[in-house]
C-alpha cells in the first residue's frame, strides 16, 4: 500500500526505485508487499533492495541510500529501524522522496511520501485489554495485518498532491486486500 501513491503518478514510465534494510521476516513483507503494489501500478517500475546488515548505524543506511540515489533511485523505502532514519536523512538531503517505516514518520519532514505502520500501541493495548478480562492467550503469535487494523499507511505527503482519486484505489486496494481478493507476497 505505501507504494502506491507515488507510482500511480509514475504509471507508463520506467521509474527506479529502491529500497534497503536488513534481511529479517518482517522487513521482507514489507519489501515485498511495497513491490508488488509497485509493480501493479506500473509493470515497467525496478524495485530493487540493498542491505544494510545493521538495524542501528544510521551511517550504513545513508550510505547505501546515497549509492542508490547516485544510480538514479528516486524513492527510499527505509526498512531499517533507527538505520532507516540515515537513509531517509539521504532522500532529504538529495530531494527524494522517503517513506518511513513501524511508525508515521511524517513528522521528518514534507519529503516523506508516506510510511507503512505498525500498530503495536494498538496491539499493546488489545493485550493489556484481554489480560486484565481473563482472556490472554499466552504462547501465541500475533498477526498484524490491515483486517485486524495491525498495519497501515500513515499521513501522505501534501508536497505530493496525490489526487482525491488515487486515495480512493488505495482505499479500493485496502478493502481488496481485506477481503482476500488481493493477496500480497509475503517474501521478496
Amino acid at each position: 500500500m505505501p507504494g502506491r501513491p507515488r507510482n500511480e503518478a509514475r504509471e507508463g514510465q520506467a521509474a527506479d526505485q529502491r529500497h534497503r534494510g536488513r534481511e529479517d521476516p518482517a522487513g521482507d513483507t514489507f519489501l515485498a508487499g511495497y513491490r508488488a503494489g509497485a509493480k501493479r501500478c506500473n509493470k515497467a517500475i525496478q524495485v530493487e533492495f540493498d542491505y544494510s546488515g545493521t538495524f542501528i548505524d544510521q551511517a550504513a543506511c545513508k550510505e547505501k541510500a546515497l549509492n542508490q540515489i547516485a544510480d538514479g533511485s528516486k524513492v527510499v523505502f527505509a526498512v531499517a529501524g533507527p538505520c532507516g532514519l540515515g537513509a531517509l536523512d539521504a532522500a532529504k538531503q538529495k530531494g527524494r522522496w522517503g517513506v518511513g517505516v513501524d511508525v508515521d514518520q511524517s513528522y521528518l519532514g514534507s519529503y516523506i511520501l508516506t510510511s507503512a505502520v505498525k500498530r503495536v500501541d494498538l496491539w499493546v493495548y488489545r493485550v493489556i485489554r484481554a489480560a486484565k478480562q481473563g482472556k490472554f492467550r499466552g504462547g501465541t503469535n500475533l498477526n498484524f495485518n490491515l483486517k485486524n487494523a495491525g498495519v497501515g499507511v500513515g499521513k501522505i505527503s501534501k508536497k505530493a498532491r496525490v489526487p482525491k482519486a488515487w486515495l480512493k484505489r488505495i482505499d479500493t486496494l485496502k478493502k481488496q486486500i481485506i477481503n482476500n481478493k488481493i493477496n500480497p507476497p509475503k517474501k521478496v
